[in-house]
């Protein structure tokens, strides 16, 4: 993973979930700022964990996933949404209204923005943006390891692709990083993802890790993504990457366009400054070219000697079709 780390950039060049690790990495403190396609998304971190978000999707809203939870009527939904103002939130209003208990708002808002979180790991393009300093003003906070927050980002990506562009081939080999006990002591891994690490007693190729796990083959691969990206494990075949910087190309102007935490519905709980609620892409780049490459004919003869293992052995989408 690089190590350089820009103020803004593109998803492409710097997938989501490398990114969280960084800022993790780094003890950020600030506003992650994501834009796709004229929608936001807003992250506060603290120190490194990512304890509040936002968006300007109407299809993240609070309301809107009480609705496909069935959680709360139609009815109610849109009697509710027609009170919703400056200064009232439709979560504040559902509970003046008996439809959900204080407790179940809290619980309400604490799924709410752990699906924001969760949504942003889907995205292959698009671009960020970072702020620093600013700390989150809101009296819910979540309190999860942004490594566990990492697993459940991946283990949500439904993309083969993806997954299998990040894992590599069947014998692609991986080891355990030293000191890896350590951060898994921190962290809430179900026994079959505990077991993967705990089996690796040396160099082990992807095929004999998937054949040897009690969980399925898609879940091996989404966990190994996740703790290279964590610094648990080492794909030893792996490239080298090296971080690029894209000129920024109007997320400035999206991000303008309004308050974006006003969609996200959050209720002003008062007194309840101190609750803290405890909650359990590799690289998708598109590569456009005007035409084959032309390569000198003194250098065809080492590239073929170069090329990379037969096509039966990948896992790239192509190889499974």
């Amino acid at each position: 993973m690089p190590d350089s780390l820009r103020s803004e950039g593109s998803l492409v060049e710097r997938d989501f979930p490398d990114l969280v690790h960084v800022l993790y990495e780094r003890n950020f403190t600030g506003s992650l700022l994501l834009t796709r396609a004229g929608l936001g998304k807003s992250v506060t971190i603290e120190q490194g964990r990512l304890v509040f978000a936002s968006s300007s999707d109407p299809d993240e809203r609070l309301g809107e996933l009480q609705l496909r939870r069935g959680r709360i009527s139609l009815r109610d939904y849109v009697e509710a949404g027609k009170a919703v103002g400056p200064g009232r939130r439709l979560g504040t209003l559902l509970v003046e209204r008996g439809v959900l208990g204080p407790k179940e708002l809290v619980k309400a808002v604490v799924e709410h923005t752990q699906e924001i979180i969760y949504g942003a790991f889907l995205w292959t393009d698009g671009r960020y943006r970072l702020q620093e300093g600013q700390r989150s003003v809101e009296a819910i906070t979540l309190n999860i390891s942004t490594p566990d927050l990492i697993v459940e980002g991946i283990r949500r990506i439904d993309s083969w692709t993806r997954v299998a562009r990040a894992v590599g081939s069947l014998e692609s080999a991986y080891a355990r990083a030293a000191g890896y006990e350590a951060v898994v002591a921190k962290m809430s891994l179900t026994d079959g993802q505990l077991e993967i690490l705990t089996s690796m007693s040396g160099p082990q190729t992807l095929d004999a890790l998937c054949d040897g796990s009690i969980l399925p083959a898609i879940e091996v691969c989404r966990a190994l993504w996740a703790y290279r990206v964590i610094g648990l494990v080492r794909r030893l075949d792996a490239p080298e990457t090296k971080d690029t910087a894209l000129e920024d190309d109007g997320l400035g102007e999206v991000l303008g366009k309004g308050d974006h935490r006003q969609s996200c519905d959050h209720p002003d709980v008062g007194d309840r400054r101190n609750s803290s609620i405890s909650l359990a892409q590799t690289r998708s780049s598109a590569c456009v070219s005007s035409g084959p490459a032309q390569v000198p004919p003194d250098r065809r003869r080492s590239r073929r000697e170069q090329s990379p293992r037969p096509a039966s052995s990948s896992l790239s989408h192509s190889s499974v079709r």
